[in-house]
């Protein structure tokens, strides 16, 4: 004779360690949701060591990059510390990407 005993747990009963919980199986067609970025960057290059401001404020020299910036319009103005000549830009910076300011003297 074989004898089968089934056991029932009570969902609020603890699960054994062996058991992972219902959450942590793969599900097929589910989506990650990662959070939309909310700055951009900007990257200033320039052939020359020049100093860069970024809507006014000092962001130091050349190289410059990755610098976080909120998406929107920015006026770049590079200075050469040598002869003082300014060299405007404006840029676009937009949320997750990298604008790049490159400068030929």
């Amino acid at each position: 004779s074989i004898e089968v005993t089934a056991r029932f747990r009570r969902p609020d009963a603890p699960r054994p360690p062996d058991l992972a919980p219902p959450d942590a199986a793969p599900v097929a067609n589910e989506r990650v949701v990662r959070p939309r970025p909310t700055v951009g960057y900007l990257t200033v290059g320039a052939t020359a060591k020049m100093q860069v401001y970024v809507d006014g404020r000092a962001r130091g020299e050349t190289p410059v990059v990755k610098l976080p910036l909120p998406p929107g319009s920015h006026q770049v103005v590079l200075v050469d510390p040598r002869t003082r000549r300014r060299h405007p830009h404006t840029v676009t910076i937009r949320a997750g990407r990298t604008e790049t300011i490159r400068q030929k003297l």
